[in-house]
């Protein structure tokens, strides 16, 4: 009896670890993306990114399906006001409080202009 308890306990432990994968696209969008890889249950990503210069921090929440990827686009999905200039920033992706992802991008605010 004791040995089949540990061994449940031990194969329960396994089947709840978090792989965590990550993926960024230095796009205009940026691209900022999230994975639980062996997931099975559902949970809130929440990006934060950070103007190195001002230290505005602008805050995305997305709800991730089980394994499936949670993506975030700067500055589309956050609530940014203006055009923003060409800047540094820095990003991290909190789970449950705890920081899973992080790092920092250069903001190139591509405009196209056509003159006739």
């Amino acid at each position: 009896m004791n040995k089949f308890f540990l061994l449940f306990v031990l194969f329960t432990s396994i089947s709840l670890a978090q792989v965590w994968q990550g993926a960024y696209y230095n796009n205009d969008p940026i691209k900022l993306s999230i994975r639980d890889k062996y997931g099975d249950q559902q949970y809130k990503a929440i990006f934060h990114v950070t103007d190195t210069e001002t230290n505005q921090t602008y805050i995305k929440e997305v709800i991730v399906k089980a394994d499936n990827w949670g993506t975030a686009y700067f500055p589309n999905d956050f609530n940014t006001t203006g055009i923003l200039s060409r800047k540094y920033f820095e990003w991290e992706c909190q789970v449950k409080g705890k920081k899973i992802l992080y790092g920092s991008f250069y903001y190139l605010n591509f405009e196209l202009n056509f003159s006739e």
